[in-house]
């Protein structure tokens, strides 16, 4: 459906001609005549576009134009006529307008203008999921898959990623469930387009319609969530619901109706509704999902991703991984971490998964820099046994190093003895063809 219009205009004759070639087009039509009508129609939902006349003032006087096309920044503003004064366009570039539409007004322009404002209100919508993709980024946690668990894991989301079906992700508090989302993504049909986290858990349902869909029935919320309607600018990509079940009822029951698959007539693959998103929902394993039409849509595939606690194996990989981001966050050289710390760190249960291991690991690292020693900020449980060393000088008897080299040796026998062939170095390993490839390349060992 084509994006909501405001058009701002005191002169009737203007407004109707607007409205009329507005509705033509299929534009849905909010129509204000001075400042304070603009901004309740403001509130209301979001725009794709704006038309203000340029004559218009504030109550203290000063023009209406450069205050809209502050205050919407993502939505193109376009002025009608010039403003007093002025012989040319300029003073509207300085205002940040878009586009000047001059009166009288002539069709063939305004469609110009509205082709023009399209084509910009989408790259502005692609440049917001870009700064909201780098953001989540940073807080972006590694999935390694040394364990049993998440090798499974991992074997479960190479065959769910090609299927393009609603996905369940369960897990406690800080496993890792929006990593897995990215890789399911990342994997599928859709990895070239967006991948949007919306996390709704302090939102109430008027905000998050506001944010998903660009309209509410309550509230002046359009200058706090002006990067509305996000579900048209992610269209074609995958939409990820952090605690989904803890949603607004009525929220999970528009969403189940907009990403309802339907059958496109166009090609073989369903789409999903007329946003055409993959859904992913992430829940708690103590949460128990309301039983509707989103949980209906989601119980095809459920993936449980494992706590840390159940895959003590992957510990030491995602410690050298956390350990060398604080480290080069810090930029100091720091003491190795022993075989000992990494010992009980193996053994501590992590009841914050991965979440917390990160956070412990930038406690001792910061701590290392004030102090000179890493045991500092750690928890009492993660600390080595009394009178452990805990700077460089015992590296040679770190437990992670020797591991990764036995383990290596082990693989690099099987092969030689299976004259190269990894089906059966893998029966000889008594581990499973696909956890062979994720060692391989884990130890950086030609599959040649």
């Amino acid at each position: 459906m084509p994006a909501a219009v405001l058009v701002v205009e005191p002169d009737r004759r203007v407004l109707e001609t607007l409205s009329k070639w507005l509705s033509a087009l299929g534009h849905p039509i909010d129509v204000a005549t001075d400042a304070d009508s603009a901004r309740e129609a403001l509130g209301r939902r979001v725009h794709g576009t704006i038309f203000c006349a340029s004559g218009l003032e504030e109550r203290s006087g000063r023009p209406l134009l450069p205050g809209l096309a502050k205050k919407v920044g993502e939505c193109p503003v376009v002025g009608l006529g010039l403003p007093r004064g002025a012989e040319s366009a300029g003073t509207l570039i300085g205002w940040r307008i878009l586009e000047c539409l001059r009166l009288p007004l002539d069709r063939d322009e305004f469609l110009l203008v509205m082709r023009r404002t399209t084509r910009e209100r989408e790259r502005r919508g692609a440049t917001l999921l870009l700064e909201r993709e780098v953001r989540d980024q940073r807080m972006h946690r590694p999935l390694v898959a040394a364990s049993s668990a998440m090798i499974h894991l991992m074997e479960e989301v190479e065959g769910i990623s090609a299927l393009d079906t609603p996905v369940r992700l369960v897990g406690e508090y800080g496993v890792g469930k929006e990593s897995v989302a990215r890789m399911i993504h990342a994997h599928g049909s859709r990895r070239h387009a967006a991948f949007l986290h919306v996390n709704a858990t302090h939102m109430d349902a008027a905000e998050l319609d506001l944010l998903l869909f660009g309209k509410s029935k309550e509230g002046n919320r359009g200058e706090r969530l002006r990067g509305g309607r996000l579900l048209e600018k992610a269209r074609g990509g995958s939409l990820y619901l952090d605690e989904v079940d803890r949603l607004p009822a009525t929220l999970r029951r528009l969403l189940a109706r907009r990403l309802a698959r339907k059958q496109d007539p166009q090609g073989p693959r369903p789409s999903s509704g007329p946003f055409d998103l993959r859904l992913m929902g992430a829940s708690s394993p103590e949460t128990n999902a309301p039983a509707d039409e989103l949980a209906e849509l989601l119980r095809g595939s459920v993936l449980s991703v494992p706590p840390l606690r159940e895959r003590r194996e992957d510990i030491p990989l995602l410690v050298d991984h956390f350990f060398a981001v604080a480290r080069g966050r810090e930029h100091q050289r720091l003491p190795a971490l022993t075989g000992d710390l990494l010992t009980r760190f193996v053994d501590y249960p992590w009841p914050g998964n991965m979440r917390e291991l990160e956070n412990v690991i930038e406690r001792g690292v910061m701590a290392a820099t004030a102090r000179g020693e890493i045991s500092k900020g750690i928890p009492p449980d993660c600390l080595p046994l009394p009178g452990s060393a805990t700077s460089g000088s015992d590296s040679g008897l770190a437990l992670r190093p020797a591991r990764k080299i036995f383990e290596r040796e082990l693989i690099l026998r099987a092969l030689a003895a299976s004259d190269g062939n990894r089906t059966h170095a893998a029966r000889k390993l008594e581990i499973s063809h696909r956890a062979l490839l994720y060692k391989l390349k884990s130890h950086e060992i030609s599959e040649d």
